[in-house]
């Protein structure tokens, strides 16, 4: 019995010096997406969203611009459609990445769709999409290492010796913004229009808007948060650009969204940005989510809105 203790004990000290070896040698990004934004400490300023932001603003690039007017470092703290629409949860964690924020010149940007306001027909006020999210499985997100995301999402998954640690197109940079990479071939243009036929427009039109539902409950936290990002600075709604098949599907899904956040906006003192009219100003990968490069350019446009609404030309 002696030896066989003995044994596992040595069995467990192998097993957890072999995990912590590879934790210090693998690039924390490349632990997953999400992994950058639950592992890193109380930022200043954030962006808000989906993954259409998550992938689509460059903190980085924001401070280039911006970094002369407001606290930076900034954090990307978007996920997606399912883990962090505007909800209670949401803004818990997000309360939690403020905590004793000690500026209050930091920049928010929330970004908004009729999706992230949305009920679907599978939620419940007992039962909402996003408590089966990484947001809610976890204790923390402002933990590094954040050992209760590892070991529930990376160190004990069926697959985890055949994770492509090293692959430096996955995953999240620095800052939280999504720099995974799609593969699209030799021929883009064709890869985008065989994504956009083949699933995002068939996953929003049979999946996504025949469960949506208009939620009170979601638009009275994205105000909340609204109220509680302004004690500490500057807020901006956003409405990041879709490709066309989307744009129009979506305004038959929500055709006043437009008028509905510009009216939150006055009643919170706040600016609204809105892309929505020039849908193809911006090349999307699948015609939701913005190729990097367009990323950086959506980004100084808004940062160039900003300081234009900061500093008015007379």
């Amino acid at each position: 019995m002696k030896k066989f203790l003995l044994n596992a004990i040595a069995f467990f000290v192998i097993l957890l010096s072999a995990y912590g070896i590879i934790f210090m040698i693998v690039p924390a990004k490349n632990y997953g997406a999400a992994y950058i934004r639950v592992a890193s400490p109380q930022y200043y300023s954030l962006i808000l969203g989906s993954s259409v932001s998550a992938r689509g603003l460059l903190p980085s690039t924001m401070q280039q611009s911006l970094g002369d007017i407001y606290a930076f470092p900034m954090m990307n703290f978007s996920f997606d459609i399912g883990t962090s629409p505007y909800g209670e949860l949401y803004f818990n964690r997000i309360s939690e990445k403020l905590k004793n924020n000690p500026n209050k010149n930091s920049l928010f940007i929330i970004s908004v769709d009729p999706y992230t306001i949305a009920d679907f027909d599978t939620d419940s006020s007992n039962d909402r999409r996003e408590y089966k999210s990484v947001l809610s499985k976890i204790n923390s997100v402002t933990s590094r290492p954040n050992w209760g995301y590892l070991f529930k999402y990376v160190f004990f998954q069926k697959n985890f010796v055949t994770l492509d640690f090293y692959n430096k197109e996955y995953g999240c940079d620095s800052y939280g913004f999504d720099a995974s990479s799609l593969d699209m071939g030799t021929d883009p243009e064709f890869k985008v229009r065989e994504r956009i036929e083949s699933f995002i427009y068939p996953y929003y039109r049979d999946d996504v808007k025949p469960r949506y539902r208009p939620s009170e409950y979601r638009l009275s936290y994205l105000e909340k948060t609204i109220d509680l990002l302004k004690e500490n600075g500057d807020v901006f709604l956003v409405r990041m650009p879709f490709e066309f098949e989307l744009y129009e599907l979506t305004d038959t899904v929500a055709p006043d969204f437009d008028i509905k956040m510009q009216r939150v906006a006055e009643k919170h003192s706040v600016r609204y940005i809105s892309f929505w009219k020039s849908p193809s100003n911006y090349k999307t990968t699948d015609g939701v989510h913005l190729y990097k490069t367009e990323g950086e350019r959506i980004s100084r446009d808004i940062c160039d809105s900003i300081t234009l609404y900061l500093c008015p030309k007379e």
